[in-house]
């Protein structure tokens, strides 16, 4: 049997204003002022569970030990900007106390020959990577730039303290200025050009004594011969041509067992900026599932709009849907028809520039609206990566987009929201994905197994900074410091988003998804699909987040989340607020509950000890000392939320109806067993924590079996669970609360007064 772990005890200071009674937690203690990214990653946990605990593993204590403490005073930051399309570029100096608004509005004043022309909240700003040459600046994925984009965020967010001793380029984007082709001029070349191809006939039509251009009558391949004239030559390097020549290479492939595809000539795939591309599952299905409901008969070209055939995939930002457009072209390439091949547009992200493709030979680049009337057919393809200025054509649309992006201020898909009936939710990834396209994704494989679960564990499913930003960080020798270093690079956007939630008003807007805030939330917060991918649920990115925010807030901040559950004006963010306050609850300990039962028989009470040891975990260990807090990080154990050592299984939950999935509980079962927590199942007591609001009308749960459906007859193992409810008592913790806020309040003024 394993070594019992040691209780490590925690110095809360200790306020229990109707602690026993509800359960409330003391007052959160006095925050530390390390180093905050060294401090983020010294420790994930309370304890690390011995399963990453593998031989080579950079310890969590080991990352960021070389930054020094953030400054308390304003420092000069030094930006070299280079103008989009510009090889020079130019400095400005500002001090990090600023804000991004100040800081457009200094590269507006240093740059007027080019950009007064401009509003200066209308440049856009990204941060150019410090390994990037100059040459290739003008092949940097856009997608890999991180982008300044919170105008009222201040400078130091960004830029850690340190920073003023390195060069800081920025590439600075100005507002498209589409000169768009006059109507004529686009009739009169396309009218030249099917005359070109001896399609006048089939192709031109008279309306009101004009002759105007009827693609419709046209087959698949003279449809191509129409547009090799149209738009140029996509030639040389360009990132879009090699996808016809990847789709080329990969006819004859059975894709469904393809988990990577890579370029021939290992040359470069758009978006990824990689010669490989790792093919998720998901990928898999939805494009199945496009297709074959796409393929569907019953649309012609004269009806409206065709919104059964466009589809919005969305979803937590960086988790590939700018790289499923990417796959879904070569795959729809390489298995058309000769007799029939495919028209894919494709619109490149936050631009107008499209790339055209007519089956395997055929690659054309040019602005959209040269490529239009191939839009105005209903069999084209038109793949939409963020497109600035959306718009609904007859084609099949998909439109990959970010929350940030489809809810922006400027409501530039209100009506792509309002008129696509059919929206996608793509999951974050989980810890099997990360690691399986670590191994087969070459450059990956220099990123150490142990730093991906690390990472993971911090972070979540997000595969930019859990390899992209490691692997960029290992080019050179690989040691002690550049793996701390490549941790570093995974991890400091996520440090930044944490340092922000000291601001209680900040926290509030992560919480609700604030439009101005959704850059730094989306690293919080991760869009979780339902069933179907046709809703979702918002999740905790991570358990270590969860727990960072449950250090950072402060009474006030726990008071509003409490005033918003009580008073119902809380959205569909409640769900985590609730969980949160609960975590709260657990962390703290010295609390009791009497929880009732709901399949029959006595209830329970239920002892939180103080401060109880925490551990996050991929496996369960034997040996668990009893009343020590166990959160699980794997989907094995997805179907409850808390573990209380050795019995107590709890989930946290607001919903009236909280099915229990019959096979994931199974295992977690058979796990308790196999790590010797429990003997049997009729040891094991699942317990809802609710609201008290709903707690005496809560009733059993069922358990479900495949799609959702309620198991009638679950196996015995599962009838021997015994199921409990405990009712939070929202209510009186908040008003607790209040008086406590009050009374801080007071005791502030009086200290000021003295």
């Amino acid at each position: 049997m394993a070594k019992k772990p040691k209780r490590k005890t925690q110095n809360h200071s200790q306020d229990n204003t109707a602690e026993k009674r509800t359960g409330m937690a003391p007052t959160p203690y006095t925050q530390s002022t390390e180093t905050s990214t060294s401090r983020a990653l010294r420790s994930t946990t309370t304890k690390t569970s011995s399963s990453s605990k593998a031989k080579g593993a950079i310890s969590i204590e080991q990352a960021s030990t070389s930054k020094s403490n953030r400054s308390t005073t304003a420092t000069k930051l030094k930006f070299f900007c280079v103008v989009e399309k510009e090889s020079t570029s130019f400095p400005v100096d500002i001090l990090d106390s600023e804000t991004v608004g100040d800081l457009k509005k200094a590269i507006k004043e240093a740059k007027k020959s080019k950009l007064d022309e401009f509003d200066a909240d209308k440049l856009t700003l990204k941060i150019i990577p410090g390994s990037a040459t100059k040459n290739e600046l003008p092949n940097l994925a856009d997608t890999s730039l991180e982008e300044l984009d919170d105008e009222l965020q201040k400078l130091s967010t960004y830029f850690v303290h340190g920073t003023e001793e390195s060069r800081i380029r920025i590439i600075v984007k100005p507002p498209q200025q589409v000169e768009e082709p006059s109507k004529k001029f686009k009739s009169d070349l396309l009218l030249d050009v099917i005359e070109k191809e001896g399609l006048a006939e089939k192709a031109i039509v008279k309306e009101n004594h004009e002759r105007v251009p009827y693609l419709s009558n046209l087959s698949s391949k003279e449809l191509i011969f129409v547009l090799r004239n149209i738009g140029t030559t996509a030639i040389g390097g360009n990132y879009y041509r090699i996808l016809s020549k990847t789709a080329a290479g990969l006819q004859m492939t059975p894709f469904q067992d393809l988990d990577l595809i890579s370029s021939p000539s290992e040359e470069e795939l758009p978006v990824t900026s990689m010669s490989d591309l790792f093919v998720r599952q998901a990928f898999k299905e939805l494009y199945d599932e496009i297709t074959d409901k796409f393929n569907e008969d019953g649309d012609k070209d004269g009806d409206e709009e065709a919104p059964e055939k466009k589809i919005i995939v969305t979803g937590t930002a960086d988790i590939g849907k700018s790289s499923f457009l990417v796959y879904f072209a070569i795959r729809l390439l390489a298995t058309s028809s000769k007799d029939d091949p495919p028209i894919i547009i494709m619109q490149r992200k936050e631009d107008s520039k499209c790339f055209a493709f007519g089956g395997l030979e055929t690659v054309r680049e040019g602005d959209l609206e040269y490529f239009e009337p191939f839009l105005g057919l209903v069999n084209t393809w038109y793949l939409v990566d963020s497109s600035p200025n959306p718009i609904l054509p007859k084609a099949r649309t998909i439109f990959a987009v970010s929350p940030k992006t489809l809810y922006s201020d400027t409501g530039m898909y209100k009506e792509v929201v309002k008129k696509v009936n059919w929206t996608y939710y793509m999951a974050p990834w989980d810890i099997d994905e990360l690691k399986a396209c670590r191994n087969q994704v070459r450059a990956f494989n220099k990123v150490p197994e142990v730093l991906v679960e690390d990472l993971f564990k911090l972070i979540g499913g997000m595969p930019r900074y859990v390899l992209r930003r490691p692997e960029q960080e290992l080019c050179g020798e690989r040691n002690e410091r550049s793996l701390i270093e490549a941790k570093d690079a995974g991890y400091c956007l996520f440090q930044k988003a944490i340092d922000n939630i000291q601001d209680r008003v900040k926290l509030s807007q992560y919480i609700e998804q604030n439009k101005v805030s959704l850059h730094f939330s989306s690293c919080l917060l991760h869009h979780w699909p339902t069933k179907n991918h046709d809703m979702f649920e918002l999740k905790w990115a991570s358990e270590h987040i969860m727990e960072k925010i449950v250090e950072a807030a402060n009474n006030n901040t726990w008071h509003q989340i409490l005033k918003r559950l009580v008073d119902g004006t809380a959205g569909e963010e409640k769900g985590v607020m609730f969980e949160l306050y609960v975590r709260r609850i657990m962390r703290r300990g010295s609390c009791s509950f009497q929880a009732r039962s709901l399949t029959g028989g006595k209830g329970i009470t239920v002892t939180i000890p103080p401060n109880p040891e925490t551990t996050s975990f991929y496996k369960l260990e034997e040996g668990a000392e009893p009343g020590t807090i166990w959160i699980p990080i794997c989907k094995t154990f997805a179907c409850v939320d808390i573990l209380e050592a050795t019995n107590n299984l709890f989930q946290v939950t607001m919903a009236k109806n909280h099915g229990i999935n019959g096979d994931k509980f199974t295992k977690l079962l058979k796990n308790l067993q196999d790590a010797k927590w429990i003997r049997s199942s009729e040891e094991a007591n699942l317990i809802f924590i609710v609201p008290l609001s709903i707690s005496e009308e809560y009733t059993e749960q069922n358990y479900l079996k495949e799609h959702r459906h309620v198991d009638d007859k679950p196996p015995k193992l599962l009838q021997d669970i015994k199921q409990y409810v405990i009712g939070i008592d929202l209510v009186s913790d908040m008003k607790a609360l209040r008086k406590i806020v009050n009374r801080s309040a007071t005791y502030a003024k009086t200290t000021r007064l003295l």
